[in-house]
């Protein structure tokens, strides 16, 4: 992306990055062209082209402004103030509450960014990358809140393995529901929450015994 310098050319540029998320509220990143983004953006072709060199030069820019709303509306959802009191099961299910309302409000962005990853993990820029980290350690916290509760022998660990196990999997049906895996698993998006919910919240709350491999050693 060319940086803008001028302010009036930082208005154009705003105008296109906000034509872009609203059009991908329902739309998915491929199929969009960049004749729609400026045709939603009220801006020409070659202004478009002034600051992007393809279409594609447009997404490390959405998908570093999702990161930060994702810092910002994290801290602000899962603030401990608003959990005093809550236990495992209401923690979990908020948690995936939360990832299902921006999967829905933003899946064409995310299963972008997810499908770029997923073909060049190194898209993701260092400064975006620390963002996702930040939203991560905000989700952590959020679930060892319970306290207690969580009986695993190492919660911090456990915290962490069951949030990539549990956004992995809804990564699989609410973003990229058109693989075979997530095919596979003919189920509603409640009803995969629901199960998520009970599979997170066991895992959390059962002590962790000697593998097969440790006790025959």
């Amino acid at each position: 992306m060319r940086s803008p310098r001028q302010s009036r050319s930082r208005r154009t540029l705003e105008r296109i990055v906000e034509a872009a998320e609203r059009l991908l509220a329902d739309r998915e990143f491929e199929a969009l062209t960049v004749q729609e983004i400026v045709a939603r953006a009220g801006v020409s072709v070659g202004a478009f082209y002034a600051r992007f060199e393809t279409k594609d030069a447009l997404l490390p820019l959405l998908a570093s402004r999702y990161y930060d709303d994702a810092v910002e509306a994290t801290a602000t959802r899962f603030a401990p103030s608003c959990w005093q009191g809550a236990g495992l099961a209401r923690r979990v299910e908020g948690l995936f509450d939360a990832l299902l309302q921006v999967a829905a409000e933003r899946r064409g962005l995310l299963r972008a960014i997810a499908k770029n990853m997923r073909a060049d993990p190194s898209s993701l820029r260092p400064e975006d990358r620390d963002k996702a980290l930040r939203v991560l350690d905000t989700l952590k916290r959020h679930l060892l809140g319970a306290g207690d509760e969580i009986t695993h022998p190492d919660p911090e660990r456990a915290v962490h393995v069951a949030l990539v196990f549990a956004q992995s999997t809804l990564q699989e049906q609410a973003l990229l529901r058109d693989t075979n895996l997530a095919r596979s698993l003919d189920m509603s998006l409640d009803e995969v929450k629901r199960e998520l919910v009970h599979a997170v919240v066991a895992y959390l709350t059962t002590p962790i015994g000697p593998t097969v491999t440790e006790i025959e050693s």
